[in-house]
């Protein structure tokens, strides 16, 4: 992977800038959700929020956030019709492709919204219109990160939200919750979430 080779010289103070955020109650929720069986093992949440627009958001372990570092990591990616592989094998990224990572942290009891680096493919430019753009696309769909009821957010692949694990068992696909998480969390809503991408080889229930 390269570093995109701006048309201009990027603002720093501008698009990597450091934004105020209100906390997402969902976020949050699965994070505690994770923390009590957990201070180790962190997901990571594949989500597509639009078409062109996905994300893995990983939440990170208290004993880390409690000496200043994030509570949340994330790579995002704009491109037509994205997939789990983008993040995690970049020749299968188009070379159209353009990434983004950042991190979201705690100071002081508020939220806070940081992205670090932009890169694609093959470093074809980027202006820095088009870079503030991509920024605020995804500080806007993280805001309202929501699965379930009347959202058109889905997830790229059938993982437990709790403990990351593969799904296969339709129930626990629907629920996005695997059978032994789900036992641990019986006030835990149902969270009826469409899939895209296959449906990956069993390992959880």
């Amino acid at each position: 992977m390269s570093a995109l080779a701006p048309t201009t010289p990027y603002d720093y103070d501008r698009w990597s800038k450091v934004v105020p955020m209100d906390r997402i109650p969902f976020l949050v929720e699965l994070r505690n959700m994770i923390l009590e069986q957990s201070n180790t093992r962190m997901p990571k949440w594949r989500v597509k929020y639009t078409p062109d627009l996905a994300a893995v958001i990983q939440p990170r372990p208290e004993y880390a956030v409690m000496r200043g570092k994030p509570v949340f990591l994330w790579i995002a990616a704009q491109g037509e019709h994205p997939v789990r592989e983008w993040f995690e094998k970049p020749a299968f990224r188009p070379a159209g492709v353009v990434m983004m990572s950042g991190a979201i942290r705690l100071r002081d009891a508020a939220w806070s919204f940081r992205p670090r680096r932009f890169w694609r493919r093959k470093s074809t430019g980027l202006d820095r219109e088009a870079a503030l753009a991509f920024r605020d696309r995804v500080f806007v769909a993280f805001q309202t990160t929501h699965l379930g009821g009347e959202s058109s957010t889905t997830l790229l692949s059938a993982h437990c939200l709790i403990c990351g694990r593969h799904l296969t068992d339709p129930i626990s696909e629907v629920r996005m919750i695997g059978p032994e998480c789900a036992g641990r969390h019986p006030a835990l809503p149902v969270i009826k979430v469409p899939i895209t991408g296959p449906v990956e080889e069993v390992t959880h229930g």
